[in-house]
């Protein structure tokens, strides 16, 4: 808090530091953002989840990133795909700009942008734009951080995306998306349902609330479709989930995908 002090004491609360992570990749970050002061001052975010999920996708594996913000979670992904692809999704103006600018900067030929939102319907919603202190936080409704900024944007159901981009089948989908988590993920029954990936999702009581859903209604949604619910104990170690907890990301893993996983450590 000290080192945040002295910088807004020099107006400096905005400046972009560039920071190099993990596997080389060049991220222009500013102290003002929740998530980017974290990976400016220890160099990483979410490791232990991000370290379990480069286990689950393979070389030439598909991954999607709902919510995708600047590109941290994208580039990680793509490190563990060279020869598969990337589709990041991001309709919030500011972190779309930064996600654009992250990838030029970083030439990366295996993530591919999309200024759109998943939802449950195609077509196009209010979305309300997130302060510069955390602005991954917008999203259908104000949850409290909106900057005032209300536009447009276009929304897709993940099912017919794949569907009308010709992609035979998904390995991993991330979904943080401020509470419409579970609108997302009733726009990809289908995938659910036949090509099973494994979903990382974050449950958060509050978010979930701002769109009038609970905890129980996510994991009971994935829970009918075959899914077991796991949190990250280390990037080694995934422990069962007994009863609907808040995760920063929780695994969700198809149920008869779980005892042929040999590469993480299972804990029941």
């Amino acid at each position: 808090k000290y080192l945040v002090a002295l910088l807004k004491r020099f107006d400096l609360l905005d400046h972009r530091f560039r920071k190099k992570i993990a596997g080389g990749i060049r991220l222009d970050l500013c102290f003002h953002d929740h998530i980017q002061r974290q990976i400016l001052w220890y160099g990483h975010y979410e490791q232990k989840e991000l370290q379990l999920a480069a286990k689950l996708i393979p070389e030439n594996g598909v991954v999607i990133d709902a919510g995708a913000n600047f590109g941290y979670h994208s580039f990680w992904f793509s490190r563990f795909c060279p020869r598969g692809s990337v589709h990041a999704f991001e309709p919030s103006p500011l972190p779309w700009e930064q996600l654009i600018s992250h990838l030029s900067l970083n030439r990366s030929a295996t993530i591919h942008p999309h200024r759109m939102a998943l939802d449950a319907v195609n077509g196009e919603q209010a979305f309300y734009a997130a302060k510069q202190d955390n602005t991954g936080m917008g999203g259908f409704v104000d949850t409290g951080n909106a900057s005032g900024m209300v536009v447009q944007v276009p929304c897709i159901r993940l099912d017919d995306f794949i569907s009308e981009n010709g992609i035979a089948s998904v390995d991993l989908v991330k979904i943080d998306v401020e509470g419409a988590e579970i609108r997302a993920l009733k726009g990809m029954t289908h995938m659910l349902q036949v090509t099973r990936p494994i979903i990382l999702v974050e449950c958060s009581i509050a978010t979930l609330a701002f769109h009038g859903e609970k905890l129980s209604d996510l994991y009971g949604l994935l829970g009918g479709f075959g899914y077991l619910p796991f949190e990250a104990v280390d990037g080694c170690t995934l422990r069962k989930v007994r009863e609907a907890k808040e995760l920063s990301l929780a695994f969700f893993l198809p149920r008869e995908r779980v005892e042929l996983i040999k590469n993480i450590r299972i804990e029941n």
